[in-house]
């Protein structure tokens, strides 16, 4: 009897300390089930914000003028700005594209109380997109035998404070970078051509640490060198961005080997020499004699047309075309008599058009009529006006689209008797 009694004992314990354990196995998977829904409640929770915040990142660009602050302004040098934007309304700004302009929207103080002016520039975005601030890089346009300096770009500098109100237009412009693509991408930059460059290196060495970037700068000395601590950071950080800075008049306190490569200009032969990457993408940007040397380089080397983009600053911007081509282009339209009556209903004024003018923002301004404008290259949509009448023809290769029913003025000409709202 005490042997069955043991037995019965030992088996009762066994089944208390399985009845223990399926217990705690209960317990423990059901304690593991509840942190896996709680782990996947989690991942759908972040991956729902991440949709919520690409949907807000990637709304379309807003319509006419929208209301920045200005959070900080940075000297760079003594005569190139960085001033850094949010959006007055706290709402995320849309991704642009790397090597895109910002058109902005100056009020500034007019001779006498009352008569303030608003003036619009274009200056190309200078960062990598940022779903809080745009940031604008700004050369001050000092005066120049028969040339007045910048009127904008002076007010900017001296006037212009964080914390102070400015209106811009949605980022545009087809000089822009692809940051997807996985080709070389070759970035040739003289002095402040440097800012849309600036963005598209920024944006690569960002997102993609297997794209290759040549880099190549060329200014006057360390003096106008702007950015150059960022850009030495960013050399010894990627492995894959290959820099070469020229100076063409380089200071006694500028040192070869720490501040710059070498001496010179830029020219299309040392950058085929230096390049070893094939089937690379060419961006160019800088004032118009370094355009014109380099395009044709790249041309005569045998680089495509199709990899080759530019986009130029100061006098070489302008897209627009001459009296003669624009009277060519009307003549092979069929239209034989050039002679036409251009209409500007709120001026309340009429003139004839006769093919001495590249454009109807130009023949405007001829005639003393006003139309606001900024890039003249069709590119910002600022000199955009109402045709009530007629017909015009524009640019076939320009991207920025119009309202219906109206024509970018610096890219037009009349068909014909035409009739503007302006």
């Amino acid at each position: 009897m005490q042997l069955v009694g043991a037995t019965l004992l030992v088996i009762a314990i066994v089944l208390v300390v399985r009845a223990v354990a399926e217990r705690r196995q209960s317990v423990a998977a059901r304690q593991h089930r509840d942190q896996q829904q709680w782990a996947e409640l989690d991942t759908k929770l972040e991956v729902s914000r991440a949709l919520h915040s690409a949907a807000e990142r990637s709304q379309q660009p807003w319509n006419g003028y929208r209301r920045f602050r200005i959070k900080q302004k940075v000297f760079e040098t003594a005569d190139i700005c960085s001033f850094y934007l949010v959006p007055y309304d706290g709402k995320p700004l849309p991704v642009y594209q790397p090597g895109q302009f910002l058109t902005i929207r100056c009020t500034l103080p007019g001779d006498r109380p009352g008569e303030d002016r608003q003036l619009n520039r274009c200056y190309s975005l200078s960062d990598a997109p940022r779903p809080e601030q745009f940031r604008i890089t700004v050369k001050r346009v000092a005066a120049t035998d028969g040339e007045p300096a910048g009127v904008v770009s002076t007010f900017l500098h001296d006037e212009v404070e964080a914390g102070d109100l400015l209106d811009a237009r949605a980022p545009a412009g087809k000089f822009a970078l692809d940051p997807m693509a996985t080709s070389p991408a070759v970035l040739i930059a003289g002095g402040i051509g440097m800012t849309p460059l600036l963005s598209m290196a920024n944006t690569i060495l960002s997102e993609n640490r297997e794209r290759d970037v040549w880099l190549f700068y060329g200014t006057q000395n360390g003096r106008d060198h702007a950015m150059k601590d960022h850009f030495q950071r960013l050399a010894r950080a990627h492995d894959n961005l290959h820099m070469c800075t020229m100076y063409s008049r380089p200071r006694t306190q500028d040192l070869q080997g720490r501040d710059f490569d070498r001496i010179g200009h830029l020219s299309a032969d040392l950058i085929m020499e230096t390049v070893t990457a094939t089937d690379c993408d060419y961006y160019v940007c800088g004032p118009a004699g370094m355009m014109t040397s380099i395009l044709s380089g790249l041309k005569s080397a045998g680089v495509s047309p199709e990899r080759i983009h530019s986009e130029a600053f100061g006098p070489a911007a302008g897209r627009v075309a001459t009296p003669q081509e624009s009277v060519t282009d009307a003549l092979e339209l069929g239209d034989a008599d050039l002679e036409m009556e251009v209409t500007f209903a709120r001026s309340g004024r009429s003139h004839s058009w006769t093919g001495q003018h590249a454009c109807l923002l130009d023949f405007a301004e001829a005639h003393g009529i006003e139309i606001d404008s900024s890039c003249r290259s069709g590119d910002c949509g600022t000199c955009q006006v109402t045709v009530r009448e007629g017909r015009v023809r524009t640019a076939d290769d320009v991207e920025m689209d119009c309202d219906d029913g109206c024509c970018l003025t610096c890219i037009a000409i009349p068909l014909g008797p035409v009739t503007l709202d302006a």
